[in-house]
């Protein structure tokens, strides 16, 4: 899966997966690759600005949610599928997830869990992988979005 923001200028980009993507800097994108086992090209109408998530062969247009908090994760890269319902459940996955680190030879947590008053983000902690990525991200209703991005600014 991969988002991308729709430039203004043509592009050409070409993924590890075997895909490639296309724009004409207009309104017309194409993707094209195998597409198990039969070589296959798609095109969808798009508009520059918008954000899109392409998956293998398919696109979808992403809009972004109406509260102010949330179109501020929106606009950083936190959607709602990553998402928590609160700071316990945050807590419990963070430390069901772990992984094995050979230098010391012990288990540790996958994920180091910044807190702000009101939200809080799980940023990834595994060396080799996309470490400081943000995995998963919790914030209660009533918070303010200046505090979620004084957290995502630290």
């Amino acid at each position: 899966m991969t988002i991308l923001d729709i430039p203004s200028n043509p592009i050409t980009r070409s993924f590890q997966n075997g895909f490639f993507l296309s724009f004409d800097g207009r309104d017309r994108i194409i993707l094209g690759g195998n597409n198990r086992g039969k070589p296959e090209t798609r095109a969808y109408s798009v508009k520059p600005g918008q954000r899109v998530m392409i998956e293998r062969l398919t696109l979808k247009v992403m809009t972004p949610p109406r509260s102010d908090l949330d179109r501020v994760a929106w606009e950083h890269g936190l959607y709602k599928s990553r998402k928590l319902s609160g700071f316990p459940a945050m807590r419990e996955k963070v430390l069901s997830k772990t992984f094995f680190d050979p230098r010391w030879k012990v288990m540790r947590p996958t994920a180091k869990i910044k807190q702000g008053e009101k939200c809080a983000l799980a940023i990834c902690q595994v060396p080799g992988l996309d470490r400081g990525e943000i995995m998963w991200w919790y914030a209660e209703p009533d918070c303010d979005p200046a505090q979620l991005l004084k957290l995502l600014d630290k």
